[in-house]
């Protein structure tokens, strides 16, 4: 397991990144409350962005605007969320070089 530096820009996550690694995310106390996994480079948005597997109670939407049900759901990695706003720090499982 590796700590990978936190991406500076949104821009910059898509290129730095790779699947499978897991992005931590603080609450508004700014402790890590939340984990996503990393897609990226497999898969696109419609709109172009890199997605993220994410697990979500509840009023999450696509990129559409349409509610996505409860539960494990692929989403758009946009910068206007805060997988992007409160993101604390990035885990690599997985060796660059398997």
């Amino acid at each position: 397991m590796k700590r990978v530096e936190l991406p500076k820009s949104h821009e910059d996550f898509h290129r730095e990144l790779m699947t499978g690694d897991l992005l931590f995310v603080k609450n508004t106390r700014g402790n890590v409350s939340h984990v996503v996994l990393w897609v990226g480079r497999i898969g696109d948005s419609p709109e172009g962005l890199p997605l993220i597997l994410d697990s979500t109670g509840s009023g999450a939407t696509d990129s559409n605007g349409a509610t996505i049900p409860d539960g494990v759901q692929l989403r758009p990695f946009k910068r206007t969320t805060w997988y992007f706003t409160q993101a604390s720090h990035v885990l690599r499982i997985i060796p660059e070089d398997s």
